[in-house]
C-alpha cells in the first residue's frame, strides 16, 4: 500500500498538466481575497501545486515579501517553476521559490531554513488528505512567527459524501484508504483541532459552490454508480481489496441508505475556510 505522500505524488503528477483546466483557479482567487496579506509578508504555501495561491500571494506581498511553495508532486512543481521562469520580476528577484518535499515532514527539509519567520501559511484543497490533522497543525505552527496566521480550507461534512462513506467502509474492513475525512462532523471539528494546537481561530467562513455547482442530490438507487465512481477513481487505484470488494459494496449500500433522507442523499459543494492566529 502506498503511503499518503506517495499516493498524493502519484495522483497529482497525473493531474498536473490539466490541473488548472478546472474550478481551481477561480477558487484560489476567492481564497486569497480572504487571506490577511500585507506588503513585505513572508508566506509559506503548503501543498502549493501549480502555484495558484503562491503567485496571487506574491502579488499581494510585493517586492519586499517572500513566497515559498512546498509540494510532494514533482509534476505540479514543474508547472509552477515553468510559470515562474516566465515571470522575470519574480524569478530574478529571488522572492519566490518552490521546494519539493513532504509537507508533513518539514523538519527534514534542508531547503526550508526559515522556521518561525513566516507571517502566513496557506493550505488550499489538500488538508483532508492527511491522516493526522492535529499533528500536521502542530508541525506547521512552528514555521509561523508569533502572531502569524494559518489559512486552511476543509471540506464541508457533506462534500463528496461518497468518499467519506468509502473511508468508513475501508476502515471497518481493515483496508487501507489514502484519505480520511471521517473526523469532519461540522464546522467545529477543525476549529477544535486548531485551538488545541495553540492557534486562535479568527474566522471560519463557508464558501459555497466551490466547483460552481449547486447542492446535488442522488437517489437511493444511485448507490452502485456512486460506489463505482469512488472505487474506480485515481485515489483508489492503489487500494488492495483482496477478496473484500463485494463485501465493501454491500456495506457501502447500507451506509448510503442509512444517510438518505426522503430517498435522497445530499452533496454540498462547499468548503470551510479557517483563519487562525498563532497564540
Amino acid at each position: 500500500m502506498e503511503t499518503q505522500a506517495q499516493a498524493a505524488s502519484r495522483l497529482y503528477d497525473e493531474r498536473a498538466a490539466t490541473y488548472e483546466d478546472s474550478w481551481h483557479p477561480d477558487y484560489s482567487r476567492r481564497l486569497i481575497e480572504r487571506v490577511p496579506l500585507h506588503p513585505g509578508d513572508r508566506v509559506l504555501v503548503t501543498c502549493c501545486g501549480t502555484g495558484l495561491e503562491s503567485f496571487l500571494a506574491a502579488s499581494a506581498v510585493g517586492p519586499s515579501g517572500l513566497v515559498v511553495g512546498v509540494d510532494i508532486s514533482q509534476g505540479m512543481l514543474e508547472q509552477a517553476r515553468a510559470r515562474l521562469s516566465r515571470e522575470a520580476s519574480l524569478s530574478h528577484s529571488g522572492r519566490m521559490r518552490f521546494v519539493h518535499h513532504d509537507v508533513t515532514q518539514l523538519d527534514s527539509c534542508v531547503e526550508l531554513d526559515l522556521r518561525g519567520t513566516f507571517d502566513v501559511l496557506i493550505c488550499s484543497s489538500a488538508f483532508v488528505l492527511f491522516a493526522n490533522p492535529a499533528a500536521v497543525v502542530r508541525g506547521w505552527r512552528t514555521w509561523l512567527k508569533d502572531g502569524g496566521r494559518m489559512v486552511i480550507d476543509i471540506t464541508h461534512e457533506r462534500n463528496l459524501v461518497q468518499g467519506t462513506l468509502m473511508e468508513k467502509v475501508a476502515a471497518e474492513l481493515g483496508v487501507e484508504w489514502p484519505s480520511d475525512r471521517q473526523w469532519i462532523e461540522n464546522a467545529d471539528s477543525f476549529w477544535k483541532i486548531l485551538e488545541a494546537e495553540g492557534m486562535v481561530v479568527e474566522s471560519c467562513d463557508l464558501l459555497d459552490k466551490v466547483a460552481g455547482k449547486p447542492i446535488l442530490e442522488y437517489g437511493v438507487d444511485d448507490v452502485d454508480a456512486q460506489f463505482n465512481y469512488i472505487t474506480k477513481g485515481p485515489l483508489a487505484s492503489s487500494v488492495n481489496w483482496g477478496d473484500k470488494k463485494e463485501r465493501a459494496r454491500e456495506m457501502f449500500r447500507e451506509e448510503w441508505r442509512g444517510i438518505a433522507r426522503d430517498g435522497k442523499v445530499e452533496i454540498v459543494d462547499g468548503l470551510y475556510l479557517y483563519v487562525a492566529r498563532k497564540a
